[in-house]
């Protein structure tokens, strides 16, 4: 740590730094990482239950995607008043990536 001028496991860059990458222009920030795994590959089937789950969480949490969860939580109250909360969650998913790819499609012709 007192040696300046030579690398060493406290001033290193990390193996796996991503910062600093760019992404395209209007893609949304969390599908535009590059993945690069570590270790091994493990391939375990996972639960549709949880799938669903990982992909609401995922969804869920990413800010810039507020307006499109605000825009459809608003059509599932007015077509579920009183269950739209959970029809929201489980038709979400699906419905955001209709809507992407018709942004894509509707861009690049």
């Amino acid at each position: 740590m007192y040696l300046h001028g030579i690398e060493t496991r406290f001033n290193r860059e990390d193996r796996n730094a991503d910062e600093g990458q760019e992404h395209e222009q209007g893609l949304i920030s969390v599908f535009a990482h590059n993945v690069r795994p570590l270790g091994s590959p493990t391939f375990q089937d996972m639960d549709l239950g949880d799938l669903a789950k990982a992909r609401w969480y995922v969804l869920h949490n990413c800010e810039e995607i507020e307006s499109y969860l605000d825009e459809h939580i608003d059509e599932m109250k007015s077509k579920f008043p009183t269950n739209y909360d959970r029809m929201h969650q489980d038709q979400f998913p699906e419905w955001f990536a209709k809507r992407v790819r018709f942004h894509i499609v509707s861009h690049h012709t």
